[in-house]
């Protein structure tokens, strides 16, 4: 009986290797293939909705604050129709917000705000007038100051800045020794460059 038992087990052992061993595998499902746009732009192309362009824009030197482009067209555009945008390297060295948006029918501008330093503050010594330790800013940014405090003699001692290249001074009427809080803005860089963007049109 135990014969009979090893043998039957031999067999069905036998019998299920060989199974596993001939088993067709199923072919594996596809993986979708994605692609991007790789096109060099010549003009405004319409691709799946979408309207792509590329326009040189040179960033004219001002003072800190939202730069504009003048208009690209962008044929087919909507105002409402949403923008993306890619920046050359000079342009991100700046280390501002870039973007576009659909200011008109058919027109496209490009905005820049450059990178700034809020709210930073300094300590005036208590000279006459009192003067905050030398800070170093971006050349040619653009900075304005405030006091800190409610007393009548902060309030009535002002305060004013001053840029000599990168090193900025801030004084104040009295002998003050009170906090300042001070904001710079790196200034518009007239670095220019080939911006390329989407419009998708809705």
């Amino acid at each position: 009986m135990k014969t009979s038992l090893l043998v039957v087990s031999a067999v069905v052992a036998l019998l299920v290797a060989g199974s596993f061993a001939t088993e067709a595998l199923a072919a594996p499902t596809p993986t979708p293939a994605y692609y991007t746009n790789a096109h060099t732009f010549a003009g405004d192309v319409t691709i799946a909705g979408r309207l792509a362009f590329a326009s040189t824009v040179d960033f004219t030197s001002s003072s800190g604050g939202l730069a504009l482009s003048s208009a690209i067209t962008v044929t087919g555009a909507a105002v409402g129709d949403s923008c993306s945008l890619g920046a050359p390297a000079a342009a991100q060295a700046l280390l501002g917000t870039f973007g576009c948006r659909v200011t008109a029918a058919n027109e496209v501008k490009v905005w820049f705000v450059p990178a700034s330093m809020i709210s930073t503050t300094c300590t005036l010594g208590g000279e006459s007038p009192s003067v905050c330790p030398a800070q170093t800013v971006v050349a040619a940014s653009v900075c304005n100051c405030s006091n800190v405090g409610t007393t009548a003699a902060i309030a009535a001692a002002g305060c004013a800045v001053s840029l000599s290249g990168t090193t900025l001074t801030i004084t104040s009427l009295n002998g003050g020794t009170h906090v300042v809080n001070y904001t710079c803005r790196a200034p518009i860089d007239p670095a220019s460059g080939s911006f390329e963007g989407f419009v998708t049109h809705n």
